[in-house]
């Protein structure tokens, strides 16, 4: 299997389980390779650690559920596994540069900090061996 196709293979099912915990040993478990060999795998094809990948996509998620829903911020934190509103509203101001609430309350919608699905079109090309993702 060439690797571009497992990754996007990982990256559609990470998609679809963001509201779960995901550790990378969870990953690595559901993909059937090592963490290591799995880190080093994503890192060499998308250009981010599965850890900063989990996170900027879970944050992104969360900013349009600010902005389109009116649930509260510590709902929508935990929706997206963080373990406090307190550690969600760091790391939203980490990537977003203001808080949750400031972000909710903006006149217009701040696009910048968003990390959409890796395309295709985004990967190095390499080659890998077959994997068990979406079994």
């Amino acid at each position: 299997m060439d690797k571009n196709d497992f990754i996007m293979e990982l990256i559609s099912w990470l998609e679809k389980n963001f509201e779960q915990p995901l550790s990378l040993e969870i990953v690595a478990k559901k993909a059937g390779y090592s963490k290591w060999h799995l880190q080093r795998t994503f890192k060499q094809a998308t250009g981010y650690s599965m850890g900063d990948y989990i996170r900027k996509r879970r944050l992104t998620k969360a900013a349009i559920a600010l902005r389109t829903t009116s649930r509260s911020i510590s709902d929508i934190a935990f929706q997206y596994a963080f373990n406090s509103q307190q550690t969600f509203t760091r790391s939203f101001k980490k990537q977003f540069f203001v808080s949750p609430a400031k972000y909710r309350r903006a006149k217009n919608w701040n696009m910048s900090g968003m990390r959409l699905p890796i395309r295709m079109d985004e990967l190095i090309h390499m080659t890998c061996p077959s994997s068990d993702i979406n079994k």
